[in-house]
Order: structure tokens, then sequence, then C-alpha cells
């Protein structure tokens, strides 16, 4: 779906939260997103800096939604989130 990139050197000024810090709020954030039938079609990987959001097939309900648009939706109010709190957190996704 997309890619946050958690910024190099701003997390050492004052004031800021610490980089491990923010990669938890943020990786945290997708899981209060809603999700169609509360399945929460969503995985996350975390690789340096960067955080991905994929959408995860396992959790495809094929028969209620067989062209996977309500997954996607899903996918990005989880996406959605992630960013707001990478916002919030004063950090440029």
């Amino acid at each position: 779906m997309g890619i946050l990139l958690l910024p190099a050197g701003r997390l050492a000024a004052p004031g800021l939260p610490a980089a491990g810090e923010v990669a938890f709020y943020v990786v945290s954030a997708p899981v209060r997103a809603p999700s169609v039938r509360n399945t929460h079609p969503w995985s996350l990987s975390a690789c340096g800096q960067g955080i991905s959001l994929y959408a995860d097939p396992d959790r495809w309900l094929r028969r209620a939604d067989p062209l996977g648009r309500q997954m996607m939706i899903s996918c990005g109010a989880a996406l959605f989130n992630a960013r707001f709190a990478l916002r919030s957190s004063r950090c440029q996704p």
C-alpha cells in the first residue's frame, strides 16, 4: 500500500520522542482502524526507518468481498491511522 519513513536526524532534537517510541506508536495505530467485519486484513513490516503496510490475503473474506474492495478500504483506514500517528509525533510521513 505505502511506505512511511521515520525521519533520520530529527528525533535527536529535544522535546521529540525517541525513534523506538515513535515506531511502536505508529505500528500500534492501525490496530484501532475500522475494518470490514473486524478482520484487520493488513500486515505491517518494518525495515530500517521504513514501515510498510500490506494487504493480508489470509484475512480476505472472499465470499463476502469477492473483488477485495472492502479489504482495500480497510487497509486505507489503517494507513490513514499510521500516517496520523506519525504526524501527531511531529514526524513527516
